[in-house]
């Protein structure tokens, strides 16, 4: 058995109103029967390959970045330390 969650948008007012009835204990899921079918899975994710294959390249792109940018500032560091005398 499987259970497929499924979210909705909703305001910030709707989602603190959500969140105390959740609290509470009062909230009532919307809990619906269904069959899940492997060959939708499938698609679902062949469809967030490409998605996931570019936020990725995106994210490998920010880490150089990032990286180049940390270095830098450690030589910067690492210099302004070699000026004082202890």
């Amino acid at each position: 058995m499987f259970d497929i969650i499924q979210f909705q948008c909703v305001t910030e007012l709707q989602l603190q109103n959500l969140r105390r009835l959740a609290f509470a204990g009062k909230y009532q899921y919307q809990i619906t029967d269904s069959i899940l079918n492997i060959n939708d899975i499938k698609q679902l994710e062949d469809s967030l390959d490409e998605d996931l294959l570019s936020f990725k390249q995106k994210q490998h792109i920010a880490q150089k970045h990032m990286q180049q940018i940390e270095i830098q500032l450690l030589k910067e560091i690492d210099s302004n330390n070699n000026n004082y005398y202890y």
